[in-house]
């Protein structure tokens, strides 16, 4: 997969394009207009310029007086609108709906405090007929009739009543609208009752989890290196006896493959003190990124699939060391989107992504790629970080791996020299747990 640079930021990964200069272009520099992205309002009025050359030279009839008018007023008001808009985004800040971090990270810090794997399986009492998830239906039938109910299009209920009598159906529900289908047959087959009903269950703890973390409080020196293992334990040894010989705890986020294959280094790691999160199974792609540049739900991955590879993880991790993952995941390769998220919130899981720019592309092992960093690269680039940006490294969250194909030039070399740096700045190398629970 060829990696693009945004043509305004040369450090950062572009993925989108601008629909009249075709440059690349980051999140930050995109300006959606028309169902179309733009670099700059510059470009934007060159599309309109085009699309009046265009339509004049197939129309070469019409007075171009009168469309040059017309072209004027549409510019004068697509460019007023445009100022608005900016404007009302500028007062308005966060989207509406958004959770502020002031508010979200101290309850966030209370969930990771309280935090039990015997408490994962949630439930919600209200009032009425829907009680722990479930909606409890009462249905007045006779005997030999068939009930039949729908959720969400998928048949959830068939069954013949034996007796004259009232039923109760129990409705499991989902977070966020359930649409349900009910149909009533008498005895000849004939239709005696049809409804439809919508009910809408949330849950707070999934508005609590159903995010992507990437970054910690700017406000204390906290930094949190991560490291990703998907079954290569290259030079996972070395790592471990550096942060070892440095007093360091660190998270680490495994597959269940590598649990199956390395035993003894996940017993090591414990002993050791880290942290261990969930990195699914065996490390599939979730989302088409990697073909179309889109965090698009890829074709098979499914509520369940997602749900499977985390449960499973953990369950192979728990027969291996009699306890459970901590209540982190990573997504494989970065692919991930809103609906992944949900999914994984359901199963007892918070995203943990890593900071923008500071993945070490240690996994990256051609030397002519632009992403290719030497050890020495990195290092410097992380202390240029802290001596650039407003709040330094506060917060940050750094990717790097347990495993590694280079034969030489590992990133890991540095590890020593870099944490020796880090905390003669002044900085805290703590897990991701200690980093969301320090406010």
């Amino acid at each position: 997969m060829e990696i693009y640079f945004c043509k305004n930021h040369p450090d950062r990964i572009a993925r989108y394009r601008c629909y009249q200069c075709k440059q690349p272009i980051c999140l930050d520099c995109r300006m959606t207009i028309r169902h179309h992205y733009f670099c700059s309002k510059r470009c934007y009025y060159h599309f309109l310029w085009d699309e009046f050359r265009r339509y004049v030279s197939r129309r070469k009839w019409i007075g171009l007086g009168v469309l040059q008018v017309l072209l004027l007023l549409i510019i004068v008001g697509e460019f007023f609108y445009f100022q608005h808009r900016l404007n009302h985004l500028s007062v308005t800040g966060e989207p509406a709906g958004a959770v502020a971090d002031s508010v979200y990270l101290p309850a966030l810090r209370d969930f990771l405090h309280q935090y039990s794997p015997e408490k994962m399986q949630f439930s919600v009492n209200a009032t009425g007929n829907q009680q722990q998830n479930v909606y409890s239906l009462h249905l007045n039938v006779k005997q030999n009739w068939v009930v039949n109910i729908w959720k969400n299009g998928v048949p959830v209920v068939s069954r013949s009543v034996q007796k004259d009598t009232v039923s109760a159906f129990s409705l499991p529900l989902e977070e966020g609208k359930n649409r349900f289908r009910l149909v009533v047959l008498d005895q000849e087959q004939h239709m005696v009752y049809r409804d439809e009903f919508h009910l809408a269950f949330h849950r707070p703890l999934m508005h609590l989890l159903g995010r992507s973390i990437e970054q910690g409080s700017s406000q204390h020196p906290l930094i949190a290196l991560t490291f990703d293992g998907g079954s290569d334990d290259a030079h996972t040894r070395e790592i471990l006896q550096i942060l070892r010989d440095n007093h360091l705890h660190c998270t680490l986020f495994l597959t269940g493959r590598f649990m199956e294959r390395h035993p003894e280094l996940v017993q090591q790691m414990i002993a050791d003190g880290h942290e261990i999160g969930n990195h699914t199974y065996d490390h599939p792609h979730l989302t088409t990124f990697a073909e179309n540049h889109r965090q698009q739900t890829r074709d098979g991955v499914t509520r369940d699939f997602v749900q499977k590879e985390l449960l499973k993880t953990d369950s192979t991790f728990f027969a291996l060391t009699g306890q459970h993952l901590k209540p982190f995941w990573r997504a494989p390769f970065g692919e991930f989107n809103r609906r992944i998220l949900q999914w994984a919130a359901e199963a007892g899981y918070l995203h943990i992504h890593w900071s923008p720019r500071f993945d070490t592309y240690d996994w990256v092992t051609d030397r002519s790629s632009r992403l290719y960093r030497t050890p020495e690269q990195v290092f410097r680039h992380f202390v240029h970080l802290d001596e650039t940006r407003p709040h330094g490294l506060n917060g940050a969250i750094v990717l790097m791996h347990l495993g590694s194909h280079r034969d030489n030039q590992n990133i890991y070399e540095t590890l020593p020299k870099l944490i020796q740096e880090l905390r003669r700045r002044g900085y805290r190398l703590v897990t991701i747990s200690k980093l969301l629970t320090t406010l």
